[in-house]
């Protein structure tokens, strides 16, 4: 007996693509945002993806924009209560659990003495994305490493990812931006403290290189900025998008 598998159709998002929509929502220099205004936009997303079918993906309207955005969200609950070692928030267990089970299903088609492993689709083509954007992530908390999930450490960013790096020990979404800043103000606040006390600075410049050291072992991708709002494309963050998200 034969059996083939679609490779030639697939529908999933990988972790990183995941992560980066989640992303869609948080904080920019402070301030909150949320780069989903549009329903064409995260629409649009999914069918560069490869998650829809540009045919099949039809108009989407301000109340699948509505659901993309409280299933966002939930995912995001999920991961920071990973992250923070809390318990997440039932009613976003809830809204995952219930995206899980709307979305693709493997089925089984036989002809004859060939059997293909198949899908079959949501009920709509929002269920679809919702399921594809939640797959990759539920799978890294449920079978992967979980406990590489991260927070960036600027509280001014807070942007979400995957500390792929060999050390585990990355802390910032990206050293050129978040690491860099870090560095920085670690940088005038021992200027600071050497002008009060000219003692410390031999003792200061040793914790610092050994501080920097580390993060540089634990540099891992960096993060994906966003490109602008486009009608031809969507403006979620991504690490191929023109432009950047600061």
């Amino acid at each position: 007996m034969l059996i083939q598998h679609p490779h030639d159709h697939e529908h999933d998002l990988d972790l990183e693509a995941a992560l980066d929509f989640l992303n869609t929502r948080g904080l920019e220099s402070g301030q909150l945002v949320d780069h989903l205004e549009q329903p064409g936009q995260p629409r649009d997303w999914f069918v560069e993806q490869g998650v829809l079918h540009e045919e099949a993906a039809g108009t989407w309207t301000d109340p699948d924009l509505e659901r993309i955005r409280t299933v966002r969200d939930a995912l995001h609950e999920v991961v920071d209560a990973v992250v923070q070692e809390r318990r997440p928030d039932p009613e976003a267990v809830e809204v995952v659990n219930d995206v899980l089970a709307r979305g693709v299903v493997p089925h089984l088609d036989c002809d004859g003495t060939t059997v293909r492993i198949g899908h079959r689709h949501g009920a709509t083509p929002v269920d679809d994305a919702v399921a594809s954007l939640a797959a990759p992530i539920v799978h890294e908390l449920a079978s992967g490493r979980p406990e590489r999930f991260r927070i960036c450490a600027n509280d001014t960013c807070r942007w979400t990812f995957f500390d792929a790096s060999p050390t585990a020990r990355r802390r910032w979404c990206d050293m050129k931006t978040c690491g860099n800043r870090a560095k920085a103000a670690r940088h005038r606040q021992r200027v600071r403290a050497e002008a009060r006390n000219p003692g410390l600075k031999s003792a200061s410049l040793g914790d610092v290189n050994g501080l920097e050291g580390r993060e540089r072992a634990g540099l891992s991708q960096p993060r994906g900025p966003a490109g602008p709002p486009s009608p031809g494309g969507s403006s979620i963050p991504r690490r191929t998008a023109p432009g950047s998200r600061r």
